[in-house]
């Protein structure tokens, strides 16, 4: 099994930990409905400001039926705000890989429960379709 998609949706989060903004925006592929957002910098920004993440577990990491395609299911523990409660985020991410590079790279989520970041200007996973 490829562990490299879990490793890059496990950077992301990280990202958001750290707040590297840039590495979110960078990490989405270019067929990723993000990648072609000119606010995508900006959102995850914004992300980064309002919302604070605390852990990230990876729930299941399976191949997809196209060459170059991976989704991963995970959650992520959030709190919106200053004195927000904690929530769950629980999404399961596809992922390609990068054309250029060979990396994996984030094209949208799935959301699996009711918990979203959308009111402060995306989600950790960069765009969870529904």
């Amino acid at each position: 099994m490829d562990r490299a998609p879990e490793a890059t949706m496990r950077a992301r989060f990280a990202a958001y930990v750290v707040g590297d903004a840039a590495y979110v925006a960078a990490s989405a592929h270019a067929s990723s409905p993000d990648h072609a957002r000119a606010s995508l910098l900006a959102d995850a920004k914004r992300t980064i400001k309002n919302v604070t993440f605390h852990t990230f577990t990876l729930k299941r990491s399976t191949p997809g039926r196209e060459s170059g395609e991976y989704f991963v299911a995970y959650e992520a523990t959030f709190t919106k705000g200053r004195r927000g409660r904690r929530q769950t985020l629980a999404e399961r991410a596809r992922l390609r890989r990068d054309e250029e590079t060979g990396g994996w790279k984030f094209v949208d989520a799935v959301a699996l429960n009711a918990n979203t970041l959308d009111d402060v200007g995306g989600d950790v996973a960069g765009g969870a379709r529904r």
